[in-house]
């Protein structure tokens, strides 16, 4: 969990672009535009909690069904991504390059207490003086000596990304992250929670908007 902290801390100092933001209620979606997508619901089988059925560079995805979900966008950067309608969002449009944060549960403030039994969080930070490929690396520097389990990705609205699934500890929340590249913009998603159900199916739906 530290370097998770550590490494959005350092992903936030080189935050240099002017950030427009909305989110838009839409309903659930039903069709991720790719050749194969398989959903299990919410509270059914055990492969949900699993890091997902991809192999290297291929589209078949495991994932969890979202339910209703909302769209959050940022028309300045040029990307949007799905995530469940009943979680919170907190995104600060007037900060260029700010991080969203969203949330299984309320929070009043960004980084604000602990993460409650079974809730669940991710950070999506734009990491505007990074490359892709220094992203990656940036990962497994902060992670020397941690068995990340990396997996890359070809995702269904057509990005590439890498996956990084940290070793479960006893005790301690799931991690995750995954980097990516969407309209030339390298972006980060950072998950944090008891169980990591629907990291993948709101990391996946990343996509270029216009």
């Amino acid at each position: 969990m530290r370097k998770l902290i550590v490494l959005i801390l350092i992903a936030s100092s080189g935050l240099a672009c002017d950030l427009t933001a909305q989110v838009i209620q839409t309903p659930p979606p039903t069709d991720l535009s790719a050749p194969a997508i398989e959903a299990t619901s919410a509270t059914g089988s055990a492969s949900e909690s699993a890091p997902p059925d991809v192999q290297n560079g291929e589209t078949t995805i495991l994932v969890t069904d979202l339910g209703p979900t909302e769209t959050y966008v940022d028309e300045n950067l040029g990307y949007a991504f799905d995530y469940p309608a009943e979680w919170d969002i907190l995104a600060l449009p007037d900060i260029p390059g700010a991080s969203v944060t969203i949330s299984s549960w309320q929070q009043e403030e960004a980084g604000s207490g602990g993460i409650p039994a079974g809730g669940q969080k991710l950070d999506i930070t734009p990491l505007l003086q990074v490359s892709y490929m220094e992203a990656q690396e940036l990962v497994r520097q902060q992670n020397q000596g941690i068995d990340l389990v990396e997996t890359e990705l070809d995702l269904p609205y057509g990005p590439q990304a890498v996956l990084f699934v940290y070793p479960v500890e006893e005790g301690l929340p799931e991690i995750r992250q995954m980097v990516t590249s969407v309209n030339g913009t390298t972006l980060m998603f950072s998950g944090l929670g008891e169980t990591l159900t629907f990291f993948e199916a709101i990391a996946y739906t990343v996509r270029a908007v216009e």
